[in-house]
């Protein structure tokens, strides 16, 4: 069923629109994402503007941003990912913080192997570096992108 007409224009009556992005301007997350309360449920505002332009969201997809802009409901900054695209978008973009890469530079990964290649345990290299044991294992199967081994995640089924 089409939303109504008087909930559609308070839907646009919350966004500024610019030359680029059109800014959500009511409440937004702790991400900056826009809230928007249709009367029965809380959407996503760049949701609801991608439901507005071309209707249904297929089912398990995720709305993503082209701008990088959290609060963006331009239609023409969004399109239809997945986690995975999302995630590779995030990296790329520089926006996905991930503790290990803020503590570890490329030489302290390399100890890591050389640790690792000489038999030490995982909790061993763990008091010795002070990261976790999961880092380590993280590291070990080469998922964090370091040095010479970087690679996009994998994406797991």
């Amino acid at each position: 069923m089409p939303p109504r007409k008087n909930l559609i224009a308070n839907f646009w009556s919350k966004v500024a629109k610019t030359e680029a992005c059109w800014e959500w301007t009511a409440a937004k997350d702790r991400k900056g994402y826009g809230k928007f309360w249709d009367g029965s449920f809380l959407w996503l505002a760049h949701r609801y503007s991608w439901k507005l332009h071309f209707g249904s969201i297929p089912r398990d997809a995720m709305i993503l941003h082209k701008c990088n802009n959290p609060s963006c409901v331009n239609p023409n900054h969004l399109y239809v990912g997945d986690n995975c695209t999302n995630m590779l978008d995030a990296i790329r973009a520089g926006t996905h913080s991930t503790p290990y890469i803020r503590k570890l530079d490329d030489a302290a990964v390399a100890q890591i192997r050389d640790f690792i290649s000489q038999g030490k345990s995982h909790g061993e290299i763990s008091a010795i570096c002070d990261v976790s044991t999961t880092t380590i294992s993280r590291i070990r199967n080469r998922i964090i992108p370091y040095g010479d081994n970087r690679r996009p995640p994998q994406k797991r089924f």
